[in-house]
């Protein structure tokens, strides 16, 4: 996404995603849907649950396909800011 800096810290072996930080640049369009999407998942636990297990069953279905990983998470993001 162009205006955006995504950043990934793993373990040590390199097979888990530790912290993951993205930066916008300022004023760019995409900050009040992230934090929209961040907002919901702390305010509704039953929805935050729902998509730690969407994480989870993408992961064990696409172990090793990224985009097919992303490409879940983005539909359920865009349920919820569209």
């Amino acid at each position: 996404m162009e205006g955006r800096l995504f950043l990934v810290k793993k373990n040590s072996a390199r097979t888990q995603s530790l912290v993951q930080l993205q930066i916008f640049s300022e004023g760019h369009e995409a900050i009040a849907r992230h934090l929209k999407f961040r907002d919901q998942l702390i305010t509704n636990p039953v929805l935050a649950e729902y998509y730690q297990n969407l994480k989870q069953s993408l992961i064990t279905e696409f172990p090793h396909d990224h985009d097919k990983y992303s490409q879940g998470k983005a539909q359920f993001f865009a349920a919820l800011t569209g």
